[in-house]
């Protein structure tokens, strides 16, 4: 396991954010093509957080973590205003730079809350994310940043599966999504696109 542990205060920030509400029940289309595996479904991770592509694993445990103050003041002001909050918010944020697919999971369990795992995740231009319905109770993608790309599904799904997927753009540098729920108030967590990672002193 790669983590770091440290000691994150937060403070407040303006910032623009994203919901994944909860409302209607259809499936939006998937892109077979942004699968990304390797081909004998492995991909291994150096300690700087690049891979050899392919789909990232499941488990945020089995890719690098890094502390938010590795990241630009902006996104970690972000980070604290409107992600740190939630349930599973463990003080990291999880680098999958290097892989061609990661997923999220919508609606994982913890401590008997709703939340988005990962938290917040690192990813490069080009990088095709999925989210992955659990199964416990309905949630949307809403993207409300006007300013970003609107990677949004607004359907409602209950059913556990891949329902949504975007591939995010190359242009995007350093940009920080976050992700929000209306009807699950504690469901928060962030997507960055190409970020400006600056290791510290341990």
């Amino acid at each position: 396991m790669y983590r770091r542990q440290f000691v994150y205060t937060t403070v407040g920030a303006s910032t623009v954010t994203a919901l994944a509400g909860c409302m209607g029940d259809t499936e939006s289309s998937s892109n077979p093509e942004q699968d990304g595996t390797s081909g004998n479904g492995e991909t291994s991770v150096e300690a700087d957080g690049d891979s050899s592509g392919g789909e990232a694993p499941q488990d945020p445990s089995e890719v690098p973590a890094l502390s938010p103050f590795e990241l630009s003041d902006s996104n970690r002001l972000t980070i604290s205003d409107t992600i740190s909050y939630a349930p599973n918010w463990d003080g990291v944020v999880y680098d999958y730079r290097g892989y061609d697919s990661v997923t999220i999971r919508v609606g994982e369990l913890y401590d008997g809350e709703m939340v988005f795992s990962p938290v917040v995740a690192l990813i490069d231009g080009g990088t095709t994310v999925k989210w992955e319905w659990t199964g416990n109770g309905e949630h949307n993608v809403i993207a409300r940043d006007t300013t970003g790309p609107d990677f949004s599904m607004w359907d409602l799904i209950s059913e556990a599966g891949v329902h949504h997927e975007y591939t995010f753009d190359d242009e995007l540098d350093d940009k920080l999504l976050p992700v929000s729920s209306d009807n699950h108030v504690q469901m928060a967590g962030g997507i960055i696109v190409n970020p400006v990672v600056e290791e510290i002193e341990s």
